[in-house]
């Protein structure tokens, strides 16, 4: 087989050296990423459970909470995942001309030939240009947005950040206001004299959760290390991709030597048996 690689050596390497470049010239055309990322620290949301239609993060929780088993961490995985908060994210941020610039005319200000994308296809051009990794070992979340400008990365992953917490937060506001206002109407239900220490004490309780809601700076997870403007490339690694290539190209060319060399070997078997 050494002697059939030493007798093709110079076909082998025209081949091989064919397909690089080939290869170097798709890495070279591929579109350049910048990525922009942020770790966060999950927290407990076990009162972010309302529901209504301006209370979307509340929805996603009562729906995953109430399955059973599952923890608030991963409830806040996947709210963080959900369609109710990428819709959000393109509606408030007006995203829709940033993923689709080819139906966007700037000039005008105006889809061409009424060509604006519908929700879902927002939603999903969203989503596959951000990814949402949770390690359960260490508790922490990482956020990732990919795109062509390291500014548009970068801005992106804020205003993720900042209307999931600002989701969060109405949504166990809320909550908490509505718990209040039941107490008052129970309490105001009652006579003086009859309502027990427990009803006061639930009432204070729920009190205080809502003033901790409002004075809180974080609610949801706190960022551990906010996103930046990406200053090197993350995508294409164009050496490591050379370097795969070009390893997998002379393994198959070895491999097909070594066929051809088992070939020979089967005819001279036969030959001999013959």
């Amino acid at each position: 087989m050494f002697r059939l690689l030493w007798r093709w050596k110079k076909r082998l390497i025209g081949i091989w050296s064919i397909l690089i470049v080939l290869i170097l010239i798709a890495v070279i055309l591929m579109p350049v990423m910048f990525t922009s990322d942020a770790q966060l620290l999950l927290f407990p949301t076990e009162r972010v459970i309302g529901g209504g239609a301006n209370l979307e993060a509340g929805g996603v929780f009562s729906r995953i909470l109430g399955a059973g088993g599952t923890r608030d961490a991963q409830a806040t995985v996947a709210f963080l995942q959900s369609r109710v908060l990428l819709d959000r994210i393109v509606s408030e941020m007006v995203l829709k001309p940033e993923l689709f610039p080819k139906s966007w005319d700037e000039d005008t200000g105006k889809w061409r030939k009424d060509k604006e994308p519908s929700t879902e296809k927002s939603r999903q051009a969203l989503d596959a240009v951000i990814d949402v990794t949770y390690d359960e070992f260490t508790g922490l979340l990482e956020l990732a947005v990919h795109r062509r400008e390291p500014t548009k990365a970068y801005e992106i992953a804020k205003g993720f950040l900042s209307i999931s917490h600002r989701m969060l937060r109405e949504a166990a506001l809320v909550e908490g206001l509505n718990r209040v206002k039941e107490l008052e109407s129970e309490i105001e239900k009652t006579k003086i004299e009859q309502v027990s220490t427990n009803l006061v004490d639930e009432m204070t309780s729920a009190i205080t959760t809502v003033a901790s809601i409002r004075a809180s700076a974080d609610y949801g997870f706190r960022i551990i290390d906010p996103p930046l403007v990406p200053e090197e490339k993350s995508w294409p690694p164009r050496s490591k991709i050379m370097l795969l290539f070009g390893f997998i190209i002379g393994v198959a060319e070895v491999g097909i030597v070594a066929g051809f060399h088992l070939r020979n070997l089967e005819r001279e078997n036969s030959s001999r048996l013959s």
